[in-house]
């Protein structure tokens, strides 16, 4: 995943930032892909908002509860298919990923703006 775009990312050592305003462009080439993308997202999100670097699952319950509730249950479906306890088709959600996924990535950016 991290090939798709150029972020400064230290997961293990609890830094994410957002060094390019066009960084995360690249994670909304789906191409199959919805499942990382969104939880990649999810957990980008929660780094930029407290600096807290949290599991896939758990960042995707928090992004859970401040989407419309489709986001949240394809937020909730990706976990369910990262934890193996479902397989959803991406391809058929595609547009509905790419629409969260835009949704995600501005929120990202405006936190990050944020003084």
């Amino acid at each position: 995943m991290a090939a798709r775009f150029r972020c400064t990312h230290d997961w293990t050592g609890g830094r994410f930032s957002l060094d390019s305003p066009t960084c995360l462009v690249g994670l909304v080439d789906l191409d199959g892909d919805g499942r990382d993308v969104l939880l990649t997202l999810a957990r980008a999100h929660r780094a930029v908002e407290t600096g807290e670097i949290v599991s896939k699952g758990h960042a995707a319950g928090i992004a859970a509860k401040r989407v419309d509730a489709a986001g949240a249950e394809l937020l909730r479906a990706a976990a369910r298919e990262y934890r193996g306890e479902e397989q959803v088709d991406w391809d058929r959600e595609s547009s509905q990923v790419s629409d969260l996924a835009q949704s995600l990535i501005k929120t990202i950016r405006r936190t990050s703006a944020a003084p």
